[in-house]
C-alpha cells in the first residue's frame, strides 16, 4: 500500500490503471482515486490515451485544501440507468 502517489501525485494510479487495463473485460470498468492535490487532469488524458472513457464520479473534501476524486474508467461509455 502508498501512501503517496508518485513525484506527480498520479503515477501509482496510472500504474494501477494500466494494469487493471490488461484485466479488463469488454464491458468492465475501473474505479480509482485521484487527489485534487495532485496533476489529476494529466491522469484523466492518459487514461483517455489508453482509449478509456473517464468520468469523475464524485469528490470528497478531505481536511482543508484537498479533495479525493473517485474516477470511473471504462472501455465504452456506461449505459444509462432507466429510471
Amino acid at each position: 500500500i502508498r501512501w503517496s502517489g508518485g513525484a506527480e501525485g498520479i503515477e501509482v494510479p496510472l500504474s494501477f490503471l494500466e494494469s487493471a487495463l490488461k484485466r479488463l473485460a469488454a464491458d468492465g470498468i475501473a474505479l480509482f482515486l485521484l487527489s485534487s492535490l495532485s496533476n489529476w487532469r494529466k491522469a484523466l488524458q492518459r487514461a483517455r490515451s489508453l482509449g478509456l472513457v473517464v468520468s469523475i464520479l464524485r469528490a470528497e473534501g478531505v481536511g482543508l485544501y484537498e479533495d479525493l476524486l473517485l474516477v470511473l474508467a471504462a472501455r465504452r461509455p456506461a449505459p444509462k440507468a432507466k429510471l
